[in-house]
């Protein structure tokens, strides 16, 4: 079957952001970033137009494999370089999946538009599948800091690495605007008593956090509320669904509670 050049970029551009944004919001429950997305979908939607232009068979299937490791790098530049692997070869087996769905429904001769439209639509589908099947494990956090706390929800990543090298603890990373009941009215503008930067290294480079050590932190876990300790990070990311990652690990360190504490104030 023979396409225009158009309709081929069309069906590039349209597959790849379905692709993207399902990804996104199902690799780690990230809010998408429309704007980023639209501009990989239009870079990968032209760079696979000059792979199949130029060069041999080998360098078609090698620059079209290189070309789909490398767009989720573009797209979900928010996310620690360990999960963007991962999402890479995500990417990869969901868009060879799209290409299958869309050569067997024009075998079946559906016409290439509404075949792309319905492929791609389908792949929107994933997340709420996701959710159903496998549910995010979404727990809460308790920050307490200057007889003042917050109360978030916390996603349980394996893919938070980040450690402090000045105390050895792990770091939660928490929104800024979820954390702004701790927070002095000064900040961001001055880092208040107690507060300094973490060197924070990712994929995009290095950048300096906001982190301060609390009075206290507590995980709701299977078992109730237990204790641990913790860093805090101060990240303007947004999220979808909670306020906080916390390293999957500090579970598994955490102090079960045996003492009851007052009811908290909770926040985000």
């Amino acid at each position: 079957m023979i396409i225009s050049m158009e309709l081929f970029l069309m069906v590039q551009v349209v597959s790849t952001f379905c692709l993207l944004t399902a990804l996104s919001q199902t690799a780690v429950d990230a809010r998408p970033r429309y704007g980023r997305l639209v501009m990989a979908s239009l870079i990968s939607a032209g760079g696979t137009q000059l792979i199949f232009l130029f060069g041999n068979q080998a360098a078609h299937v090698l620059g079209a494999v290189l070309l789909n490791l490398t767009t989720p790098f573009v797209a979900l530049e928010q996310l620690p370089l360990q999960r963007r692997l991962y999402t890479s070869f995500t990417y990869l087996l969901l868009n060879l999946t799209l290409e299958g769905s869309l050569r067997l429904m024009i075998n079946l001769h559906v016409p290439a538009l509404p075949a792309v439209l319905i492929a791609s639509a389908g792949t929107l589908l994933l997340p709420r599948m996701r959710r159903r099947t496998h549910p995010m494990p979404i727990t809460r956090v308790e920050i307490r800091w200057h007889d003042r706390s917050v109360c978030l929800n916390a996603l349980m990543d394996t893919g938070n690495l980040l450690w402090d090298p000045v105390t050895g603890l792990s770091v939660v990373v928490c929104s800024r605007q979820a954390m702004g009941a701790l927070l002095p009215k000064t900040f961001p503008g001055a880092l208040p008593e107690g507060f300094r930067l973490l060197s924070v290294r990712t994929a995009a480079g290095g950048t300096l956090m906001p982190c301060f050590r609390p009075e206290s932190v507590r995980l709701l876990s299977a078992h109730g509320w237990v204790d641990t300790a913790a860093i805090i990070g101060l990240s303007t990311s947004g999220y979808s669904g909670f306020q906080a990652l916390i390293p999957a690990a500090m579970l598994q360190s955490a102090v079960p509670q045996t003492t009851s504490r007052a009811t908290v104030r909770h926040g985000g």
